[in-house]
């Protein structure tokens, strides 16, 4: 006699049963000698699960990927959001991770091959999303500018550190001005360099609010110089040094009033000036 499945192999077929799409009751089947009742109270009972599981799953895909949305129009996400699902279910019980391999599965889905850049929109918004919930600076505050910076010298020995809530993203489409065009009520892509590939940089940060509570994920296009001397500072190299590396990219970079904005908006938390020296 064959000794009845284990809990945990019961709670396995269960779930595989809830993300099939096709011919769910061949697998609703093998299942149902484990099950008190009739076929007909299985199977509604199952459908009433997968019916709020593919809309906990759309409503935590509508979340974080509304222009991706706004693309491709409601119904067509709709199926989006069940296909992902069959292919991709949550293994987490916070519904905010869910998603993170959505714009690698666009990237892969015959149907939306005609907008190309749909899985570069999805990486950006996930990265908005990431930002959102991102972790709060604890150990650091904005500056007022550049102003605590009392010489060249002093600046240029200066270490920076990424508020939790920054990201940088490049792709080969320009995202920003597509998501920023979908932060009106009428939405246009006109003048938005869509046919071509090139390169093209993000940056991407959350305004003033605690995680997740009166935060707002913000985006704005910058130059690959600009990048680059993100990233120098990432990495722990000094104001000087990232310079160098962004007038490695382009010999004519001027620092402008963007590093000055970062810093007073906190996207760049300013360490204090004597540790250079001692982590370089």
């Amino acid at each position: 006699m064959t000794p009845a499945p284990d809990l945990a192999t019961l709670q396995t077929r269960f779930t595989a049963i809830l993300a099939t799409r096709r011919d769910w009751h061949s697998a609703l089947a093998a299942l149902a000698p484990t099950l008190n009742g009739s076929a007909q109270t299985h199977a509604a009972a199952l459908e009433l699960y997968r019916d709020n599981q593919r809309a906990l799953w759309r409503a935590a895909l509508d979340n974080a990927f509304p222009v991706v949305c706004q693309l491709v129009g409601d119904e067509f996400f709709g199926g989006l959001a069940q296909e992902y699902g069959a292919q991709h279910p949550s293994r987490s019980g916070d519904l905010n991770q869910y998603g993170a391999q959505f714009a690698a599965f666009l990237s892969g889905f015959a149907p939306v091959a005609q907008l190309p850049y749909l899985p570069d929109v999805a990486t950006l918004e996930w990265a908005c999303h990431a930002t959102h919930y991102a972790a709060d600076a604890r150990s650091s505050e904005p500056a007022d500018g550049l102003s605590g910076f009392s010489g060249a010298t002093t600046l240029a020995m200066s270490l920076f550190d990424w508020h939790p809530a920054v990201a940088v993203v490049e792709t080969p489409y320009p995202v920003a001005a597509i998501w920023l065009a979908h932060q009106t009520d009428t939405p246009s892509l006109e003048g938005v360099a869509l046919d071509t590939p090139s390169n093209y940089v993000a940056l991407v940060w959350r305004t003033a609010g605690e995680s997740g509570i009166g935060a707002q994920a913000q985006v704005a296009a910058i130059t690959h110089a600009q990048a680059a001397l993100l990233r120098a500072l990432k990495t722990g190299r000094t104001f000087g040094e990232a310079l160098y590396a962004a007038l490695s990219i382009d010999a004519g970079f001027e620092l402008g009033d963007d590093f000055g904005r970062w810093v007073t908006w906190g996207i760049l938390l300013p360490r204090a000036a004597t540790n250079a020296q001692a982590d370089t």
